[in-house]
């Protein structure tokens, strides 16, 4: 698979990137009569898409159903000294599903099957880092991270391509109940996992990476997803982002604040998206704090806009309006280096 470092989709790749973004787990032919492109056009498109190594296909567990209900959200800027070490760390603790490195900030996620595990987990950090540390551990729900590693609504926004249809995705339900057949058991935990596993090579082995999706499952495999106990998902491969047109992201950026009233944890996200077109991948809520991250076009003339030409509200001006103590670390997005790329095999471990 070739990396292609310069990413510039034309118009038929920017329809299957937004079909492929919008993680639609029908089948092949539903995904293409949605595109509105000729079935060979959609299918050269992807192809071109995946060879180049711009998007990756991944299955997330549900983390209730292998007993790890908490996760946190780190984010941390070492002394320099102590930079390698730290990520080296974070990137080798059987927890950490994400971990990527920018200039001066890691970033990782972890999994944990309490507050307690948790705490021991993060306190080495934590006494490390002091104050160089912002870390956020929540128990999963809809409510907590209502929005996980979702890049629908950003690539509509760059690419011109209004309107996200199933943005923003959260991470974690808990488990469904009252299905036919009872809770989920042994038999569709194993193979819960063995579906996570299908998307995870050895570093350097060639994938069929166009042939992972939805449509090549057995149908006991999608029936995991119908019920919630797994989800596809479509990741970008950083560094970089594809583009369409002057508007690129050029930059990853975090934000941590403080709320200003309890709604705020429920109406944030949707006044980001509807008043301020903008749309974060990841969106995490702790109860007392909030941490949001996205990507950016680094470009002040632009920011402004949007695809549609429609008005809208600063980004700023909202966040101000409901965050106290607001940080922001902005990192070049060709800085990034990924070195846990959604490891979930590490959490779906059968009991």
């Amino acid at each position: 698979m070739e990396r292609d470092t310069d990413r510039a989709a034309n118009d038929s790749e920017v329809e299957v990137l937004r079909s492929l973004f919008q993680s639609f787990s029908g089948t092949e032919e539903e995904r293409i009569r949605r595109s509105g492109l000729p079935r060979t056009t959609y299918l050269s498109a992807k192809r071109r898409i995946y060879d180049r190594g711009w998007v990756r296909d991944s299955y997330l567990p549900n983390p209730h159903l292998f007993g790890r209900p908490w996760a946190s959200f780190l984010l941390a800027q070492p002394f320099a000294d102590d930079f390698r070490t730290i990520a080296t760390t974070l990137a080798n603790d059987p927890g950490t599903v994400v971990a990527w490195l920018g200039r001066t900030t890691i970033f990782a996620v972890q999994f944990h099957g309490s507050r307690d595990l948790a705490r021991r987990a993060i306190d080495p950090f934590r006494r490390r880092l002091a104050h160089r540390m912002i870390e956020l551990t929540v128990e999963l729900s809809p409510a907590s991270v209502p929005c996980y590693f979702d890049f629908e609504g950003i690539w509509a926004h760059l690419s011109g391509r209004a309107g996200a249809t199933g943005y923003p995705r959260p991470l974690a339900p808990p488990l469904p109940t009252g299905l036919l057949g009872g809770p989920p058991g042994q038999r569709e935990q194993e193979s819960a996992a063995r579906l996570v596993r299908r998307t995870v090579f050895p570093e350097g082995t060639n994938r069929p990476s166009h042939l992972l999706g939805p449509h090549n499952l057995a149908r006991s495999e999608s029936r995991l997803i119908r019920k919630g106990l797994v989800q596809w998902r479509i990741f970008p491969v950083f560094p970089g982002f594809p583009y369409h047109s002057a508007t690129r992201a050029r930059d990853m950026l975090f934000v941590h604040g403080v709320p200003r009233g309890e709604s705020v944890h429920s109406s944030l996200l949707p006044l980001l998206n509807f008043e301020g077109h903008s749309y974060p991948f990841l969106f995490v809520s702790s109860g007392k704090e909030l941490l949001l991250a996205g990507l950016g076009s680094g470009s002040p003339s632009v920011s402004p806009g949007s695809p549609d030409g429609a008005a809208r509200t600063s980004v700023g001006s909202i966040l101000q309006g409901a965050l106290q103590d607001i940080e922001v670390i902005r990192e070049p997005l060709d800085s990034i280096t990924v070195t846990v790329d959604h490891r979930y095999d590490r959490i779906a471990l059968p009991k």
